[in-house]
């Protein structure tokens, strides 16, 4: 596909980047050692997102303290699929894993709602649970190839030989100091299918549960991305892809909007650039 649209990208091994809102300011990215070689748009390549919640819908393409990296700046959300049509979550996905060629680290961001009395705003939070249950799921096409769990690719599979899950925590843990925000290491989020963070009683009732944090992605791309290691099996040409999760909380109340929402994620915008910076710097 990307050739056919004229974007004849030479193979080379990626770190990938899906920057949410206030993730991927470009001029905090350039002030944080990212050098940008160029760029197209999520239109481009045939994947129609919409506004995408405000965010740009680009692939950018460079290198981050030397190392080549491709960053979705910007996520199709569960909400902009069209019913009974090909999955744009999918297309998305399944274009920024190509664009990884060989590459074996993921970092996944975005903003979220804080819902338990350890969660307040401006905080990152590291997910180690996810609850999707009951989410319609139309990335998946219900074969029993795809019979996986989100889950696994942020605790489980981090118990294996492959994956270093103890230096991943301290990675998160020494970004956020880096960067001079306060931080949780271990938190359970809940997926809802958006716009919005969901109402006050259903809050409530997840906050019951014991999750910690309400937003509208991980799912969508952890299932997609643990297919591709399950395809993939490990081999040396296609090597697992290993996965860090980091979000910021832009609100820990019932009554949010998205501007208001978009205005604290803003807030923060600096010292997640530093934090990203750790992150691509480091090993993990």
């Amino acid at each position: 596909m990307l050739v056919e649209k004229g974007l004849d990208i030479k193979p080379t091994p990626r770190q990938a980047f899906i920057l949410g809102t206030a993730w991927s300011d470009p001029k905090v990215l350039r002030g944080n050692g990212f050098k940008l070689d160029f760029q197209f748009t999520f239109s481009e390549v045939g994947i129609e997102a919409g506004a995408g919640a405000g965010h740009p819908n680009k692939f950018l393409f460079g290198t981050w303290h030397d190392k080549n990296v491709v960053i979705s700046q910007g996520r199709v959300h569960l909400y902009q699929e069209h019913p009974g049509e090909e999955s744009q979550i999918r297309k998305w996905m399944s274009i920024l894993l190509a664009l990884m060629d060989q590459g074996t680290r993921i970092v996944i961001t975005s903003s979220v709602g804080g819902l338990s009395p350890k969660v307040r705003t401006g905080m990152v939070v590291q997910p180690t649970g996810l609850i999707s249950a009951v989410m319609p799921m139309p990335y998946l096409n219900g074969n029993e190839s795809e019979f996986v769990m989100s889950e696994h690719l942020l605790w489980i599979n981090h118990r294996e030989p492959v994956i270093n899950r103890p230096l991943v925590q301290s990675t998160f843990e020494k970004a956020a100091d880096h960067a001079g925000l306060f931080h949780l290491s271990e938190a359970i989020h809940k997926l809802v299918p958006g716009p919005g963070f969901a109402g006050a009683t259903e809050r409530r009732l997840w906050a019951s549960w014991g999750c910690d944090t309400v937003g509208m992605s991980l799912d969508p791309e952890l299932r997609i991305i643990e297919l591709e290691n399950m395809d993939n099996a490990g081999s040396k040409r296609y090597p697992s892809i290993n996965v860090f999760a980091a979000f910021i909380v832009t609100d820990d109340h019932d009554r949010t909007k998205h501007d208001e929402i978009c205005a604290e994620a803003n807030k923060r915008t600096p010292q997640l650039g530093k934090f990203l910076s750790y992150v691509a710097h480091s090993e993990w």
